[in-house]
């Protein structure tokens, strides 16, 4: 994949915490903790990103993360569970990936509607020190780690933009589902002004949206996004080459 083929990136998060993002940016998850926030993460894998340190770089945990695709097996979990909250568990399942199990708790609710990706302008890849993984940087197997300028032509577009990622075969299902969560690592903190917009699953989502953050520009409504609905004939997020279905 080539930079300027790159229409966006996504980063998954609360609605409640759009607010904040539009005044503060997209924080690293060691800086955001020192802020009242909803979290939407999986425990374990996190537990993975914190022992983890980029070659000659920082802790995985001082960059802030983004997706070439947020239509992967992080938001699979969050949108297949009912009832439930964005925190791990081993007894709820999602369909597609079930090591991203999510559980009930009062304290904190998380439903479906809550969830908010939102839209990254490619520029954001010009930082300085900014990091490309062709996998999940929390995968078991340990990713590659590259600067933008070697790692973008790494990526396997029609990996990450796959419409599926099931598999008959266990070690490919896992390579699959690995590769659409492919990573853009910025160091600590995405500038509000690189936040071009947000997909929702739904348009009373959209207004809600709207009036909590009313200068946030182009809210879409995507349910294909969220796994609801059909895939629309024209996805506004697919790099210029495209993807195969």
């Amino acid at each position: 994949m080539q930079r300027n083929e790159i229409k966006e990136l996504h980063y998954i998060t609360h609605i409640d915490n759009v607010p904040s993002i539009l005044l503060r940016g997209i924080l690293s998850h060691q800086a955001v903790q020192r802020l009242p926030h909803k979290t939407v993460h999986n425990e374990k894998v996190q537990a993975r990103r914190a022992n983890r340190v980029i070659p000659n770089g920082l802790p995985l945990h001082q960059y802030a993360n983004l997706y070439f695709c947020a239509r992967n097996a992080m938001l699979s979990a969050i949108t297949h569970r009912r009832d439930s909250t964005c925190e791990a568990s081993p007894y709820k399942e999602s369909p597609l990936f079930p090591e991203y199990a999510i559980t009930h708790r009062e304290d904190n609710p998380c439903e479906d509607e809550d969830i908010v990706v939102l839209q990254i302008a490619p520029a954001v890849l010009n930082l300085p020190n900014v990091i490309i993984t062709e996998i999940n940087a929390a995968a078991g197997i340990k990713p590659r780690w590259h600067t933008a300028t070697d790692g973008l032509p790494k990526l396997d577009v029609e990996k990450i933009y796959a419409d599926s990622w099931i598999h008959p075969d266990p070690y490919e299902k896992r390579i699959l589902k690995q590769h659409v969560m492919a990573e853009a690592l910025v160091p600590r903190q995405v500038r509000p002004e690189h936040i071009t917009g947000a997909y929702v699953v739904s348009q009373a989502v959209a207004d809600n949206l709207s009036q909590s953050a009313p200068t946030l520009e182009n809210i879409m409504v995507l349910p294909y996004m969220f796994f609801q609905g059909p895939r629309p004939e024209h996805l506004p997020y697919l790099p210029a080459g495209g993807a195969t279905p």
